[in-house]
């Protein structure tokens, strides 16, 4: 299960479970330093799980209920949730995370191929030079 963090803040009426909106402060956001580090999609997206949220007390829903009320991929989705980890509360068992995991896992995982990758190609290229230099 993912939550919005802190969504107790969000609420005005603590009862009314069947409200469907949320408070946010200008100020708060304005003077967040974790806000101004987002970009605008991040922002928008955030917006979006928000308002997700607010139909149940917090928890944003399953992944493909997610992509579909947002009108989003699987991907898009899911790196926004990585992005935005410093704003959401993720259950390890829960079905949406570990989907999220392994997508980042797996692009962690390309990531560090292509810096091994990248890091031969410069020490192929390193010895070439050396090779010539030694040749001239």
């Amino acid at each position: 299960m993912i939550r919005i963090r802190n969504w107790g803040k969000f609420q005005h009426f603590k009862n009314k479970a069947s409200m469907v909106w949320f408070k946010v402060y200008g100020r708060d956001i304005i003077n967040d330093p974790d806000w101004h580090d987002l970009d605008s999609e991040q922002k928008s997206t955030l917006f979006e799980f928000w308002c997700l949220a607010s139909e149940k007390n917090g928890e944003l829903p399953e992944l493909r209920k997610i992509c579909f009320r947002l009108h989003k991929n699987e991907e898009y989705i899911m790196s926004m949730i990585n992005s935005l980890d410093r704003w959401l509360d993720c259950d390890l068992d829960d079905s949406i995370y570990t989907e999220y995991t392994k997508y980042a896992r797996e692009e962690s995982r390309e990531e560090k191929k292509r810096e091994n990758d990248m890091r031969k190609d410069k020490k192929i290229e390193e010895k070439k030079r050396s090779f010539i230099k030694d040749i001239s």
